[in-house]
């Protein structure tokens, strides 16, 4: 503290005009001032100066939604991982494989732990990570998840018979005729 009550180094002993200190704690801040000494004794102590040691680089985010391999997600949704302390942004990707080599989504600048993620394809298996940043650096890179966004919803049928408008239908055509045709999905 700048009252130097209890001193993490005191030493009377350097002969030179530097000294190495450590190891220090990070995101701290520190003060220091020095005296010089001849034969006559002590001198009077210099101004006192601080600095401020640089955050430990963060951790690794731990991945919270969605659920590693989980199906059916919306194709806009919001991915979200714990906090980790003393981060001053975090980064997202998100790709189509597992490489992060078809990324589809590189964000750098997220500044909380969630981030919405849009226009995402159908029925289409995407990869995510996270990592956070601070004055001293760059952490590492979360576990890999993914997620699978739900099907496209199907196209409507295609109505075959009775003829739209048509007039004297016999019952037994539109007992047999009006069953419900199933049509394939939409190709992709």
């Amino acid at each position: 503290n700048s009252s130097f009550g209890t001193p993490a180094v005191d030493d009377s002993g350097v002969v030179s005009t530097s000294r190495s200190v450590g190891p220090l704690a990070n995101n701290t801040t520190y003060y220091w001032h020095v005296r010089a000494r001849n034969s006559a004794g002590w001198g009077s102590w210099s101004v006192s100066w601080s600095f401020t040691i640089l955050p430990a680089t963060p951790g690794i985010p731990t991945l919270i939604f969605p659920a590693n391999a989980s199906v059916d997600q919306p194709t806009a949704l919001a991915v979200r991982w714990r906090a980790l302390p003393v981060v001053s942004s975090y980064r997202l990707q998100v790709s189509l494989d597992s490489l992060f080599i078809a990324i589809v989504l590189d964000d750098s600048l997220v500044a909380d732990t969630s981030r919405q993620v849009s226009s995402l394809s159908n029925k289409t298996k995407y990869f995510w990570r996270a990592q956070g940043k601070n004055a001293a650096g760059t952490g590492g890179w979360s576990s890999i998840w993914n997620f699978t966004t739900v099907p496209a919803l199907p196209g409507p049928p295609a109505l075959n018979a009775p003829p739209n408008g048509a007039s004297n239908v016999p019952a037994r055509m539109i007992a047999v005729e009006s069953r419900v045709r199933r049509l394939p999905p939409p190709a992709s």
